[in-house]
């Protein structure tokens, strides 16, 4: 009785090995879509954050940038009428005069940091 090629049970277990190899790829494979996606959407999330913390940041930049002007607009009006009492007057200078110190301060400190 002899036989050309392997007996039948190696070429089972050399299948079974194939069948294996081909299933460990495909793993390897779902695994690295898989990771690939959560970076994906690590980072759209990051995006996203970015997004949001930037329209709050501008959100409170233009609040803050209008009552400014309201209480520029007010002080100078306040300074610059002749009929009010002193003390409003003096009140209103004060008023100007911080605003401008603090905004001369913020833009020249902020050419230094740039700098």
């Amino acid at each position: 009785m002899s036989r050309t090629g392997p007996p039948e049970h190696f070429q089972a277990r050399r299948k079974i090995e194939e069948i294996e190899a081909i299933h460990k790829r495909e793993e390897e494979r779902a695994e690295a879509a898989h990771r690939r996606a959560k970076e994906l959407l690590a980072k759209e999330e990051e995006r996203a954050e970015a997004a949001h913390q930037r329209a709050k940041d501008l959100f409170v930049y233009r609040t803050v940038m209008i009552l400014l002007c309201v209480a520029f607009v007010a002080g100078s009006a306040a300074a610059l009428i002749p009929s009010l009492a002193v003390e409003t007057r003096q009140w209103a200078f004060a008023l100007v005069t911080t605003i401008v110190s603090g905004g001369a301060g913020y833009l020249f400190g902020k050419g230094i940091k740039s700098a």
